[in-house]
């Protein structure tokens, strides 16, 4: 039996990929949400101190708040790499 085409997803459609629970942010929400500026967030995340995710068809990043939350606790400094 023929294998069924995959539908295509037109520009038009939106995707939202959002598992239960989970809140994602951009860049300039992520840092609104820290206290921090954009560049110091995109310092962490090019430093591999941050996770984030991109998604096909947004070339953006995405960080999820648990990760911002967990890199963040209160009152506890950032570690360097062999600290």
């Amino acid at each position: 039996m023929p294998k069924k085409p995959s539908p295509k997803i037109t520009k038009k459609e939106e995707i939202r990929l959002e598992p239960v629970g989970q809140i994602w942010f951009n860049p300039t929400e992520a840092a609104q949400y820290v206290g921090l500026s954009r560049e110091t967030l995109y310092r962490l995340m090019d430093e591999g101190k941050l996770p984030y995710q991109t998604f096909a068809g947004v070339q953006k990043r995405r960080i999820k708040k648990a990760d911002l939350d967990k890199l963040f606790k209160m009152g506890e400094p950032i570690r360097k790499d062999g600290d």
